[in-house]
């Protein structure tokens, strides 16, 4: 991420990720803690934790979807039947045939990326970062993001899908805050 703005001149940019792009503007964060103005992160966790996933997944769905939700983040087997039962507790909005079509499942690539995402851990580096960013508006210092906590009420994990009259008029206050710092 920091070549590719490089290549294109951009300083200090806003990045946007959602669910596994989070990941990215995670990881590009702590590598290069001075480059980004902000971070728009929708669906994000900054530390995989399978037992607190599938405690949520067992909370909305019930125990067997928990034990699908486990099976799937571990890297053994579901049917894409089984999958459909957690997909169903994302939100109002899930991708549908459409977007389905236009997807390619790579097992091999997917092994190789569910181990990644089990090890995946930048709790610490944004810490130092944004420190008790859930409880502070704006954080201003030399190297820190300007941070902002939101729920977007009745909304699941597309939430631009899911509450657009909520979720757009958010992200685009605070990039325009941060911004003006």
């Amino acid at each position: 991420m920091r070549e590719f703005c490089d290549a294109l001149d951009i300083d200090r940019p806003v990045v946007q990720g959602h669910s596994l792009g989070t990941f990215v503007a995670l990881v590009y964060a702590a590598r290069h803690p001075a480059h980004p103005r902000a971070l728009v992160l929708d669906g994000a966790f900054a530390r995989f934790d399978l037992d607190r996933i599938t405690e949520e997944f067992r909370r909305a769905g019930g125990d067997e979807v928990a034990d699908i939700a486990r099976r799937a983040y571990s890297d053994q087997s579901e049917t894409a039947e089984e999958w459909a039962r957690c997909w169903e507790l994302f939100g109002r909005w899930v991708p549908g045939d459409d977007e389905r079509a236009r997807t390619v499942v790579n097992r091999e690539l997917n092994v190789h990326g569910l181990a990644l995402m089990r090890s995946f851990d930048v709790l610490d580096d944004l810490a130092r970062r944004v420190p008790d960013a859930p409880r502070r508006r704006q954080i201003r210092s030399d190297h820190a993001l300007s941070a902002s906590r939101e729920i977007v009420e009745s909304a699941g994990h597309f939430t631009w899908r899911d509450a657009p009259e909520s979720y757009w008029p958010l992200v685009a206050g605070f990039v325009s805050q941060s911004l003006e710092q």
